[in-house]
């Protein structure tokens, strides 16, 4: 039991970390901007409205993670996930200064996926028929 619940801790650290890039770069490529902004909605679906429930910021992700490492006798670490990433890779971060550049960096990816979303909406791309 206890290897497998080291196996989850591990997959949910690579699924949380998959998270984070997809929200950082999926707006890049034109064919995953529909995904992207629907990804960025569940964030801050997570965040924003069950974030009214369980406290702002709250990530459904970091809540499971946490509680599978309560089952593995493990002290959950305090506050957010890329917290605790970059200070288990030796980094010495403050806690605000990690939640201020995720905030920022949340912001502006989410004003960029709704403004490219919108975009291609009102100004649909031409066919190679209609460009030639």
């Amino acid at each position: 039991m206890a290897t497998l619940l080291a196996l989850l801790d591990g997959g949910l650290t690579l699924l949380h970390l998959a998270v984070v890039v997809a929200n950082l770069t999926l707006w890049l490529p034109r064919a995953t901007r529909r995904l992207h902004l629907g990804l960025v909605m569940l964030t801050a679906a997570s965040w924003f409205g069950l974030g009214a429930i369980y406290g702002m910021g709250y990530c459904v992700l970091t809540d499971w993670h946490w509680m599978l490492k309560r089952a593995r006798g493990l002290t959950p670490p305090t506050g957010s996930f890329l917290h605790h990433l970059l200070t288990s890779l030796g980094l010495d971060v403050a806690p605000a200064t990690v939640e201020l550049a995720t905030a920022v960096g949340f912001g502006f990816v989410v004003f960029l996926s709704v403004a490219l979303n919108v975009r291609a909406y009102v100004r649909p791309a031409k066919s190679s028929a209609e460009q030639g």
